[in-house]
């Protein structure tokens, strides 16, 4: 199955191999175990270690199945476990502090409103625990990280929504200084932005980590479109000193040119259908749509509401004085670069070249925690988890072969040497596969941790536990497929990437040998090569979109000079931005390339 389903409940206290402990996490795997959304429970009450402390014996009874009374056989269960490696380091931690209790998720959990509500199930599970003294409880995992995203998109909606609407009232009231100047703009972005989240719903579009920004996005190209045009009908009524000419003049002059910059913005945004993730797709589809919605009900909205207000040209008048201050100073600038218009672009094609040069060495690169701050809950409890069990990124390796492949030893072996180098490579904290299972088994058995020599040999031991050790989640009934799963801290997509590159080329020039074939799959890898396609994908995007705003201004202006002038005051932003997050040390990221597609 995947692997993007599990779950971890950390229980950490100052020793988890004691009577009161164990009894807690056997209560809580029985209750987790009850949950409807839950497929199956695994803890150190729940497994294996396949043997005694004595070779010739095997037992797969669970190693706490029972807690028992008598403190002598509680410290042999508990040298056994910190002595096994099936469990040291990835049920229970080395120095006993920490163990793991794993919940796998029914393949149906995958929505989020679905994971939504297992999490709130097992949080509330964890809540009703009675804990022993010194205990704490954490809970990790891909599906708490999906959770938590969730949570954070609703949770930013109900606060920068809000809080860009109070700004933008603050600045509209300090424009205008009327009431009308803060109602008209106000009621024109919000009725944009209450259509385009209507037709995001009309479409069942959901809100994912693009499509979250959209609902502030209209309200900032609203709200210029509607500046524009309420500023242009107080120009117009001061002017003329009749309120319907003003507005007829102002809607006359301005109606096309917002139409044009709105267009262009649509036309920027629409370019994301060359993109080949269908998330971006649909981002810019809806972006684009939203600034022409802002636009439409701009040039509805704002004049029908001067006509309302029944503006005073006299008032308005007055009020323009300090618009006519701030003319003023544009005009000193505007003779400044035409007075040497050579001088100007110039120094704006260096500084564009300078900071393209600076940012070159941005790297592209993501990481699963990155959603969160360092103090955050699960931040916490993952670093914690990565420090002393095993981490939370996973990633599969799938091996193929004929049927019984997987009881050669030959194959074993180099399936063996394989997690032995895979061990050995940064940021990996673990590996798993049968190999450990069949080492156990003989050291049950004949006394050391070793593989057999012949298959023969491998078959009997394997015949002795098939079915009851959790084997079959390693190797299929007929032993011709195989996988290793392999466990990793959150190293980022470029170092995840990397390993997987090494792991190829090594399994390549071993496993090949000896007929299997070995593919690196898992979640981990798809969700990092496809955050990484998606950032470069804007990318795409972004030249795409300023090479189609440069022709279309080209077009309008009938000038290719001006289109290709044009282009300077599109990308010195975007120049900028890039060479500051080379200087900052930050990341290219889907959110950051999103910043550059709205700028």
């Amino acid at each position: 199955g995947a692997d993007d389903t599990l779950l971890g409940v950390l229980v950490e206290a100052p020793d988890v191999l004691t009577r009161p402990v164990l009894r807690l996490v056997g209560q809580l795997t029985t209750r987790l175990q009850a949950l409807d959304q839950v497929l199956r429970v695994d803890s150190l009450t729940t497994v294996t270690d396949l043997g005694g402390t004595d070779g010739g014996a095997m037992d797969t009874t669970p190693l706490f199945a029972t807690v028992p009374e008598d403190p002598a056989a509680l410290a042999a269960l508990r040298a056994r476990a910190l002595s096994n490696p099936l469990f040291k380091g990835r049920v229970v931690s080395r120095d006993a502090t920490l163990t793991g209790i794993l919940a796998d998720l029914k393949p149906e959990v995958e929505r989020a409103r679905e994971v939504g509500a297992a999490m709130k199930s097992i949080e509330a599970v964890m809540k009703e625990m009675d804990l022993p003294p010194g205990v704490k409880l954490h809970l990790i995992g891909v599906p708490k990280v999906r959770s938590d995203a969730v949570d954070m998109i609703i949770a930013d909606q109900f606060t920068f929504l809000p809080l860009g609407a109070l700004f933008t009232g603050v600045l509209l009231i300090l424009l205008y200084r009327s009431a009308h100047g803060l109602l008209i703009p106000m009621f024109a972005v919000l009725l944009a932005v209450t259509y385009t989240v209507a037709l995001m719903a009309a479409l069942d579009l959901p809100l994912d980590i693009l499509s979250n920004v959209l609902p502030l996005l209209v309200m900032v190209y609203g709200v210029a479109d509607a500046v524009h045009m309420l500023g242009r009908i107080h120009e117009e009524v001061g002017s003329r000193g009749r309120r319907k000419l003003g507005i007829e003049m102002a809607v006359r002059h301005l109606g096309l040119a917002c139409l044009v910059t709105s267009a262009t913005t649509a036309v920027g945004f629409g370019s994301l259908v060359s993109a080949e993730m269908h998330i971006l797709r649909r981002f810019g589809l809806m972006a684009a749509a939203g600034v022409m919605v802002a636009w439409a009900v701009t040039l509805v909205v704002v004049p029908l509401g001067a006509g309302l207000s029944r503006l005073d040209p006299a008032k308005v008048r007055r009020r323009n004085a300090m618009g006519r201050r701030l003319d003023t100073l544009l005009s000193r600038v505007a003779d400044f670069s035409t007075r040497g218009p050579r001088r100007v672009v110039l120094a704006a094609a260096l500084i564009v070249c300078a900071c393209v040069v600076a940012g070159t060495g941005v790297e592209v690169n993501n990481f699963l925690l990155g959603i969160y701050h360092d103090d955050h809950p699960t931040a916490r409890s993952t670093r914690l988890a990565e420090a002393r069990l095993e981490g939370l990124v996973r990633m599969q390796i799938s091996l193929q072969g004929a049927e019984d492949a997987m009881k050669r030893p030959d194959v074993l072996k180099q399936v063996d040497n394989l997690q032995t180098w895979l061990e050995s490579q940064p940021g990996v904290t673990s590996t798993l596969s049968m190999t450990d299972f069949v080492k156990e088994m003989h050291r049950a058995v004949m006394g050391s941790r070793a593989l057999p020599d012949s298959q023969q040999a491998v078959a009997q031991l394997l015949l002795m536990v098939e079915g009851e050790t959790g084997l079959e989640r390693h190797v299929t009934f007929d032993y011709s497929r195989a996988r290793v799963e392999v466990r990793l801290r959150d190293v980022g997509a470029i170092k995840y990437l990397k390993l997987v590159d090494r792991t190829r080329a090594r399994m390549a020039s071993h496993l090949t040998a000896q007929g299997i074939t070995a593919r690196v799959t898992g979640t981990s890898l798809v969700a990092y090569r496809g955050i990484n396609r998606l950032v470069k994908d804007l990318l795409v995007s972004l030249t795409l979109a300023l090479g189609i705003i440069g022709l279309v201004l080209a077009l309008l202006f009938r000038s290719l000079r001006i289109g290709l002038i044009s282009l300077l005051p599109n990308t010195i932003p975007l120049a900028v931005g890039l060479g500051s997050m080379r200087l900052l040390g930050m990341r290219l990221e889907p959110v950051m390339v999103m910043i550059f597609s709205i700028a």
